[in-house]
């Protein structure tokens, strides 16, 4: 039995230090602090001026997380005179406000923040993100309640659909027998300890990986309605049915309403596009409390009537290895939010084309394939939303030129021919393809063109893989059927995360 025991600990010894070494993907949640509230509630939150890196689910790369001088998930600091000179906006919630997933220029509180200062010219903004992965309403509130920097005019909730548990199960909050609100610190007092182990968000992870399954199996077998409530408490982490959970999250909701009032804040609860769990008896909660909802889902709909038909599992707004906002749903995210604030009175009204423009000269300055061509006016909105990143601009380019339809003439000869592009190696060897990763993007002249998870990058990603001499010297590629402004193409693999460029060619559709 001794033997035994110490076996599983060693096991789980020598997990942990793999996951540590070989899978970083969990280094940002575990390399954050606990801290007392003036109730003694330890809660998690993070370090300022700290950066770490996360991985990307579907793509599985790695990129920068930094969290700025007020421990806010986003690129840029602010000084005391940003916080005083500007009308501060706070989004509150858990890993759906901190978009740890994706790069910060990506979520959706900064474009969210670029639109709010085009055309305001009374006021200027700064949207603050003070989401922390795994927090409930709970931890938000003390966070809010605890926050030392500028005055906060609005403030968003981003509820999610593990909330309520959360707040049950923490015990950060409880109802005492007088129904009143109190702190419960003894009863969180184990949490910093298993919060510092990768192998806790491993096992998180593949209980969310595992609920999707378990639930179309418990729907098809028809079973009881008993066993159908045991087993989605297991894998969808329902709270406790008894009413007290509710009633938890409206004491919640009122205190966080009365002291965003007392400051002279708003209060806004916000639904996320996936519709949550209790999402009618929920609102009917915000309701009797007098905070203001607003449904993502609805918005979503709006621009894309499909979205109210598609289960989120197979929806394009999330990543296919994780059911969070990807870039394109942070994307309409930030479109519905800004909408939102026209609706609250205090954004300019903007035309969807404007907003459509406006956004995509946002995200081509995050485009580093592009960095040549960069306007002043892209080169300024990602020195504002990037101030401390570290992203080196500049890609290795090749010259070009259009003699009997050829374009470019380095390793491989690349020439346009009817809605075709067709790369040629005279000759070939295979040191030629090594690597064999080829890219090509083409940019539509309309981007509505696109399908919706690549409006974020504002083109259509045809990479390809060829290995040479035992597929032929010469290969085609079909290009898009719609109007085409621009395509690059060229081959990638050097560099420590083999992304770097090896040569490259840009042109439009008429080989220019």
């Amino acid at each position: 039995m001794v033997l035994a025991l110490v076996a599983l600990c060693g096991s789980l010894l020598v997990c942990e230090l793999g996951l540590r070494l070989l899978y970083p993907k969990y280094a940002y949640l575990t390399g954050s602090p606990f801290i007392s509230a003036a109730s003694n509630a330890p809660f998690r939150i993070r370090f300022p001026n700290h950066r770490s890196l996360a991985m990307h689910p579907d793509t599985r790369e790695l990129h920068g997380v930094h969290h700025n001088n007020h421990a806010l998930r986003q690129h840029r600091n602010f000084t005391d005179a940003d916080l005083r000179s500007a009308v501060n906006i706070g989004f509150f919630g858990d890993s759906m406000t901190e978009n740890t997933l994706i790069p910060a220029p990506l979520s959706f509180t900064e474009p969210l923040d670029y639109l709010l200062n085009l055309r305001n010219p009374n006021n200027s903004f700064n949207v603050l993100n003070f989401g922390v992965n795994g927090y409930g309403l709970s931890e938000s509130l003390l966070r809010y309640e605890q926050w030392n920097g500028g005055k906060l005019l609005h403030i968003f909730y981003v509820y999610t659909e593990n909330d309520l548990y959360d707040d049950a199960r923490r015990g950060v909050f409880y109802l005492d027998d007088t129904g009143l609100l109190s702190f419960g610190a003894m009863r969180y007092d184990k949490a910093p300890a298993v919060a510092k182990l990768h192998l806790s968000y491993l096992v998180m992870d593949a209980v969310g990986h595992l609920s999707p399954y378990v639930t179309e199996v418990v729907e098809r077998a028809k079973l009881s309605d008993r066993a159908r409530r045991l087993s989605s408490r297991m894998f969808y982490e329902l709270p406790n049915l008894d009413g007290r959970s509710f009633a938890l999250f409206k004491a919640l909701l009122r205190r966080f309403k009365e002291a965003a009032e007392r400051n002279g804040a708003s209060f806004h609860l916000v639904w996320p596009a996936s519709e949550p769990l209790h999402f009618l008896r929920l609102a009917a909660i915000a309701r009797q409390v007098g905070v203001e909802t607003y449904n993502l889902r609805a918005c979503f709909g709006e621009h894309d009537p499909a979205h109210l038909h598609t289960p989120w599992r197979e929806s394009p707004y999330r990543f296919k290895e994780d059911w969070h906002w990807n870039e394109a749903g942070n994307r309409l995210a930030a479109i519905c939010l800004y909408r939102f604030t026209e609706r609250l009175a205090f954004a300019a009204k903007l035309t969807d084309e404007t907003i459509e423009v406006s956004l995509n000269r946002y995200y081509s300055a995050f485009d580093y394939s592009a960095a040549d061509t960069w306007s002043p006016q892209q080169q300024s909105i990602r020195a504002k939303y990037e101030a401390f990143g570290e992203k080196s601009a500049g890609a290795k380019r090749c010259s070009s030129y259009t003699e009997s339809g050829q374009l470019m003439r380095s390793t491989f000869d690349v020439y346009l021919e009817d809605g075709w592009i067709i790369y040629h190696n005279e000759g070939c060897k295979p040191a030629d393809f090594d690597p064999p990763s080829f890219f090509l993007h083409a940019v539509p002249t309309d981007l509505r063109d696109l399908p919706p998870h690549r409006l974020v990058s504002g083109f259509d990603n045809l990479d390809f893989r060829w290995y040479g001499p035992g597929q032929g010297c010469t290969v085609r590629r079909r290009l898009p059927n719609y109007t085409i402004e621009l395509v690059r193409t060229g081959q990638f693999g050097g560099g420590l995360h083999g992304d770097e460029k090896l040569w490259e060619v840009a042109f439009d559709a008429k080989g220019r």
